[in-house]
């Protein structure tokens, strides 16, 4: 592409040839573009002087957009802080770059957010084993004062291991089981 036309080529076959070359060369690029771990950085070192400033502008808005597509996923927390760390690369506009920053930044906040979520999950799920256990003890002890206001001799069947009461309750309610008998010793009128 860079040759003088030949002599005894007409003009028109020569840059019909020409513009087929480049066509060749933008392929060849192009191919290579999309192979390239760094295709921006891959097109800065092709020779870009003898293609018209479309394909050349073509090219770099390819590159561009293949070199965007392969930054790293920044949802993802390692790569969001792997970003956050790194400067700005030299090809990515201050938009773009920003755009990125808060998303990886966001990506972070989020993360703090979920875990802030997860310590205050297992605190509740933590207490509510502690409710559940307490409300299964206050129905085991209003289940025995019932029995107790039927039966009073029932306090006699209860196990230490199955006494829901703290020792003092359990005195209180066993004089109450014996006011109970007393009463029901005592003649009717």
């Amino acid at each position: 592409m860079k040759e003088e036309i030949p002599e005894g080529i007409e003009q028109d076959t020569w840059k019909k040839y020409v513009e087929s070359l480049e066509k060749k060369y933008i392929n060849e690029i192009e191919s290579e573009l999309y192979s390239s771990d760094k295709p921006y950085e891959f097109l800065g070192q092709q020779n870009l002087s003898r293609l018209s400033e479309t394909n050349t502008s073509r090219l770099k808005d390819k590159a561009y957009r293949l070199a965007i597509k392969k930054l790293p996923d920044l949802h993802k927390l390692k790569e969001a802080e792997k970003f956050l760390k790194e400067t700005k690369p030299k090809w990515m506009t201050e938009e773009d770059y920003g755009k990125y920053t808060e998303l990886a930044q966001k990506t972070l906040g989020l993360d703090g957010l979920i875990k802030e979520y997860n310590e205050k999950a297992a605190l509740l799920e933590k207490e509510k084993a502690e409710l559940t256990k307490n409300i299964e003890k206050v129905t085991s002890q209003l289940e025995i004062i019932n029995q107790v206001l039927r039966d009073p001799t029932i306090l006699e069947r209860i196990e230490e291991y199955n006494n829901p009461f703290a020792p003092g309750n359990f005195i209180n309610l066993k004089k109450i089981a014996e006011f109970i008998k007393e009463v029901e010793k005592t003649p009717q009128k």
